[in-house]
């Protein structure tokens, strides 16, 4: 197995302004084609940066992938930093260029001289087009067959560009891995649970990652003729904890919920307080999901929830608006309004204040319901404002999934 190498440029990224997405989903797919990840390195728009992110590379790696800095502007210099590294000229690629100029009209309306700086292809490289963006990558081959691929910043054209050279980056002696996705279990938890199933054969590699709001990521990987041993494995963790698990690969929670409202032919609303329409914003996020949802109603205020959901004045009086009594009227408010065969409520204290002894902050009560039956669970998710509305959000998705898996079953 060879080593890759992942270089994201922008000083942007280097002072935490912006959050580096490239280089997991990179990553990730690196892994599925067979490589190895040596190191992953966030560089500033300089040469010396870049020059030195170079170095380190080309000694430990077969391939090397930057991302950024291939734009029209000043600060743009990953392809002249590149170029004078390995002591190439930049040329200007008329042919792209008529390319690049009329899809910059087509979005701008107008070209500005800089946009020339975008046909600038390093000497002996191919240019990759971007299907997305005007800005093409570039993939050039160096010393003993090493492997320099340079794609755009915008994780959408970089994307793009780096399916149409993904075929090539395959690797023979690929290793065999397989993802499972869990919700509602701890992590401890869970690694108890599976311990004498995962560990039993050495030759397997686990490796679990944890995410408060999304769930937990379990990986297996073996060598490619090692992978019914991993298959045999998922079976009996299937059998185990398979209530758990939401998905396999790189499927999202969302998806997995909106696919399964498809697939019994059900409709979906939501009725949401201190989520504020995130969960509605998180469905919405879906393609096709306008085939299920039906949409949502944000009752923030008390006044809201009395005359959109029409929870009784009574029950907020007597239970408060953070209760399973009013969210059980929350969910018969906004069925009755959408006519849906699904609903979800939320009601909590996000914080950071709020809260009492009884209902401390970080208090959130979900409640789901279909054909009359209303399951609703109170919760208390331990972190900042915005966490907790994720978490709520996800939690009720996840809910919803248990519920419409034992239902249509």
């Amino acid at each position: 197995m060879s080593d890759a190498c992942i270089i994201t440029t922008g000083s942007e990224i280097v002072e935490g302004i912006i959050t580096d997405q490239n280089s997991k989903w990179l990553a990730s797919k690196l892994i599925s084609l067979g490589w190895r990840i040596h190191k992953i390195i966030s560089v500033g728009d300089d040469h010396n940066s870049i020059r030195e992110a170079l170095e380190c590379s080309m000694k430990n790696c077969d391939l090397i992938i930057i991302t950024g800095g291939l734009g029209p502007t000043k600060d743009d210099i990953t392809r002249s930093a590149t170029a004078k590294f390995f002591k190439r000229k930049l040329i200007f690629d008329e042919k792209l260029y008529e390319k690049i100029e009329k899809k910059v009209k087509e979005f701008a309306g107008t070209v500005v001289k800089t946009v020339r700086n975008e046909a600038m292809i390093i000497e002996g490289a191919e240019a990759i087009g971007n299907d997305v963006g005007s800005a093409p990558g570039q993939l050039l081959k160096v010393d003993d067959g090493k492997i320099v691929l340079l794609l755009p910043g915008p994780p959408n054209e970089m994307m793009s560009v780096f399916s149409k050279v993904e075929s090539r980056l395959l690797r023979r002696d690929r290793r065999f891995t397989r993802i499972l996705k869990f919700y509602g279990i701890k992590e401890s938890v869970l690694e108890d649970e599976l311990r004498d199933i995962i560990y039993s054969h050495p030759e397997v590699k686990v490796a679990f990652q944890a995410d408060y709001v999304k769930g937990i990521t379990l990986r297996l990987t073996s060598s490619e003729s090692e992978k019914e041993v991993v298959n045999s494995l998922v079976k009996k963790i299937y059998d185990k904890v398979g209530v758990h698990i939401y998905a396999e690969e790189s499927k999202s929670l969302e998806e997995v919920v909106v696919e399964l409202l498809k697939e019994a032919g059900r409709t979906l609303a939501v009725a949401e307080s201190c989520t504020g329409g995130v969960l509605a914003g998180t469905i919405v996020n879906v393609p096709g999901s306008s085939k299920v949802f039906k949409g949502g109603i944000i009752a923030y205020d008390n006044s809201a929830k009395m005359k959109l959901l029409c929870v009784r004045k009574s029950t907020l009086e007597r239970y408060g608006a953070v209760s399973e009594e009013c969210v059980k009227e929350m969910l018969e408010g906004v069925m009755r309004i959408f006519d849906v065969d699904y609903a979800i409520a939320i009601s909590g204290i996000a914080g950071p204040s709020g809260g009492n002894e009884d209902k401390p902050v970080g208090t959130v009560y979900i409640g789901v319901m279909c054909k009359g039956i209303k399951e609703i669970k109170r919760f208390h998710f331990k972190r900042e404002r915005n966490t907790v509305r994720y978490k709520s959000a996800y939690t009720a998705l996840d809910t919803l999934r248990r519920l419409i898996r034992r239902g249509e079953q």
